[in-house]
């Protein structure tokens, strides 16, 4: 769907959306690793508390 990785209006650009599914969008932009990995300890944390 369009709205795949958007929670609430807010887009997760870190390749997945809070149900662990792949995003689109992360897909066609996934060239920054070192930008993008740090944010992966809150997505963990996020999937785990929910």
């Amino acid at each position: 769907s369009l709205n795949q990785g958007s929670v609430n209006g807010y887009c997760y650009p870190l390749g997945r959306d809070v149900k662990g599914n792949a995003t689109d969008t992360s897909i066609a932009n996934n060239t920054g690793g070192n930008e993008t990995r740090p944010r992966n300890v809150a997505f963990n944390y996020i999937v785990r508390a929910a």
